[in-house]
């Protein structure tokens, strides 16, 4: 290995050392002649035919400095050198030309970054909850989206799941004391953060005590960076009043840094019980309505139990479904994928 790396640091060397290397190796050359001639003087040639003796079996100086040359560096690096020289010469000459290139470069490399960001983002980097792996989400056929009613039918009928929660993105009107802004809330069932395993940085989270009667528990969970951002990271934000869609909410805890919630493109800024949809959402009073099919619905797998034997539960109830409410459930039929998309 080190021998490997000498005889890399000897060839990057010798190309940028071209002057050098050309009289070290006039002197090798010169070296291995004269040994060479003075073999062939023991053996009873003249001095002049010797040296003639020598060149022949060399082939030649300018072959044998080519090889020398090749063992001491490599001839596509050489080549490279020169074709960058070449290039930076150009350069020289149409310094807008060179902007051009320079910019170009950037905006390709910045493309690519951010590019690679998003697939992260999307793809690669697992949701910031407890065993990511356990997770599943549920899909009607091609539609990502479950009804309310239908939620509760699956959360209460299988067993093959630990869990079942169920949340929904929705834009609010959030007044705080340093003014008035848009934000983005997340309607959360209160099993939602149990299901996940996500703890609190501050206070508490979003409890089933309060999803229960519709519009009876105005409370509030902030994320980490909306309570940063909007509320100066107060240690004491617990327990102060807000508004949202200019209704009184109480903020009863923020979210750990690098929460996110379970969607990964659309970060909320808050989280709020599901119960308060009539508040959140004005005038769409879906809680009760099956036809209205807008809920993500999560789940978490039993340790030790297949997709394949989830799923089949699941369909069981869906078929059950589809023979008790025909008219906005023929058909229905269950899939389950990676949650987050």
């Amino acid at each position: 290995m080190f021998a490997f790396l000498r005889t890399v640091l000897s060839r990057i060397g010798g190309l940028f050392g071209r002057a050098r290397f050309d009289i070290e190796a006039d002197d090798e050359v010169r070296t291995h002649l004269s040994l060479l001639t003075e073999r062939f003087v023991r053996t009873g040639m003249s001095p002049e035919d010797a040296r003639y003796a020598a060149l022949r079996q060399f082939g030649g100086i300018t072959p044998l400095k080519e090889e020398l040359r090749e063992r001491h560096m490599w001839p596509q690096l050489e080549t490279t050198w020169q074709d960058v020289r070449y290039a930076l010469r150009h350069l020289r000459k149409s310094p807008g030309f060179a902007v051009a290139a320079v910019l170009t470069l950037a905006l390709g490399i910045g493309a690519n970054s951010t590019v690679f960001t998003i697939i992260n983002t999307a793809f690669l980097r697992p949701l910031p909850v407890e065993k990511p792996e356990q997770l599943v989400f549920l899909n009607q056929g091609g539609n990502a989206n479950l009804s309310y009613p239908d939620y509760r039918e699956f959360r209460n009928g299988t067993r093959e799941l630990s869990g079942l929660a169920a949340c929904r993105f929705a834009p609010v009107g959030l007044s705080v004391s340093n003014g008035n802004s848009r934000a983005w809330a997340y309607e959360a069932t209160g099993n939602y953060f149990g299901v996940l395993g996500v703890q609190a940085y501050l206070g508490r989270m979003i409890g089933p005590e309060d999803d229960g009667q519709p519009g009876a528990n105005p409370v509030a969970v902030l994320s980490y960076r909306t309570w940063q951002q909007r509320f100066a990271a107060d240690p004491n934000v617990t327990g102060r009043s807000i508004k949202i869609n200019g209704l009184g909410y109480t903020v009863i805890g923020v979210a750990p840094r690098g929460f996110f919630g379970t969607e990964r493109i659309l970060s909320p800024d808050l989280w709020v019980p599901m119960s308060m949809e009539a508040q959140i959402e004005p005038g769409n009073n879906w809680l009760d309505t099956r036809q209205t099919t807008n809920i993500w619905v999560i789940g978490r797998v039993e340790a030790g139990v297949s997709l394949a034997q989830t799923e089949a539960s699941l369909n069981r109830i869906a078929e059950q479904l589809a023979h008790d409410y025909p008219s906005t459930n023929e058909g229905m039929n269950i899939r389950l994928s990676p949650p987050g998309l």
